[in-house]
């Protein structure tokens, strides 16, 4: 079932970051259907909940990462035709 191929994905840490945040602005409805579906597993509505933020602060945390490094990629691109020019 796809719903259960989301949660599996959420769960790994696989998965597209639009299909995360779609999860996330319709989590209660998303977690009420895997319980349902998980029953057998007795998978828990707050551990859903918990899992599907989790991922969503390490997509945050990544993006504040990439946004350091091009920073500093960019300050390293300008500032290195500026140091090769006080050599000459």
């Amino acid at each position: 079932m796809v719903t259960e191929g989301y949660f599996e994905g959420v769960k790994s840490g696989v998965g597209t970051v639009d299909d995360l945040r779609y999860i996330n602005n319709h989590l209660d409805t998303f977690a009420d259907i895997i319980v349902i579906l998980k029953k057998n597993e007795q998978v828990r509505k707050e551990v859903i909940e918990k899992t599907v933020k989790m991922r969503l602060k390490e997509v945050e945390e990544f993006s504040h990462q990439q946004g350091l490094i091009n920073n500093f990629a960019n300050l390293c691109q300008h500032t290195k035709g500026t140091l090769y020019e006080k050599k000459i």
